[in-house]
C-alpha cells in the first residue's frame, strides 16, 4: 500500500541501534539524510493525489521516533503532499519543525495552524492519529508518547477544505534535515491508513 521514495538522495534501512526497539515496536526502519540539503525519507500511499474528504472517514496513524538531535529536522504526516522542502499545499497533517508539533490544515496553498503546539523528546516513539470525519469537516489531531493511552496533544479542527474534490492528497509521511552533511533523522515504526471505522474494528 505504501511505497518508499529517497528525497534528494536520503536513505533507509532495517538496521538501527538494538536499543530503539522497546519490545512493543521491534520492527522499524532507519531514515536518513544524505549530504544534500533538505534531504531524508518518505512513504507514501501509492495514489497520493487522488483522496478527498467527504465522501468517507479519513484515519492515518505512524509511530516516529527521534535520535540524535532535532536540529533542522522536519516531518510531514498525515494526509499532505508535502515535498520535504516547503509546507503542504493540500492537506490535514502534522508537521513537526524541529522539537515542535502542530497539527495543520491547507487548500490550494492556504494553510492554517492550530495555535496548540506540542514539545516533543528524543528517544521517545510517539504515536500520530489523523482522523477526518465522514463529511470532511472535522479532524482531529491526537498525539501519544510511548504506551500511555491517554495523549499528550489533542486538539480539532472544523473546516470545510479538500471536501470539493479538486484538490486531493494521499497518506504520506516526510522526513527530511535541512544541513548538507548526511545525518540521522529517526526511527519509521508504523503506518497504517483506512478509515475510523475501520481501526476501530481492528482494535476491538
Amino acid at each position: 500500500m505504501f511505497l518508499g521514495l529517497g528525497v534528494s538522495g536520503g536513505s533507509n534501512n532495517t538496521t538501527y541501534p538494538i536499543a530503539r526497539g522497546y519490545g512493543y515496536n521491534h520492527n522499524g526502519l532507519f531514515l536518513r539524510s544524505s549530504a544534500n540539503p533538505h534531504s531524508g525519507y518518505a512513504y507514501y500511499t501509492f495514489s497520493n493525489n487522488n483522496g478527498f474528504f467527504g465522501a468517507i472517514s479519513r484515519k492515518f496513524r505512524f509511530q516516529f521516533m527521534w535520535l540524535t538531535d532535532f536540529t533542522g529536522r522536519n516531518v510531514w504526516g498525515g494526509f499532505h503532499n508535502a515535498n520535504g522542502q516547503y509546507d503542504a499545499v493540500d492537506g490535514a497533517y502534522f508537521h513537526i519543525e524541529g522539537s515542535t508539533c502542530q497539527a495543520k490544515t491547507a487548500d490550494f496553498g492556504s494553510v492554517s495552524a492550530h495555535p496548540t503546539t506540542y514539545t516533543l523528546s528524543l528517544n521517545v516513539p510517539y504515536t500520530f492519529d489523523v482522523d477526518v470525519s465522514g463529511d470532511g469537516l472535522s479532524k482531529r489531531f491526537r498525539v501519544y508518547a510511548g504506551t500511555d493511552p491517554i495523549p499528550v496533544m489533542d486538539v480539532t479542527t472544523t473546516n470545510a477544505r479538500l471536501t470539493d474534490g479538486v484538490r486531493r492528497v494521499g497518506a504520506n509521511v516526510t522526513a527530511t534535515e535541512a544541513s548538507n552533511t548526511a545525518n540521522e533523522i529517526g526511527v519509521l515504526y508504523s503506518l497504517g491508513v483506512g478509515t475510523i471505522e475501520g481501526f476501530n474494528r481492528a482494535r476491538g
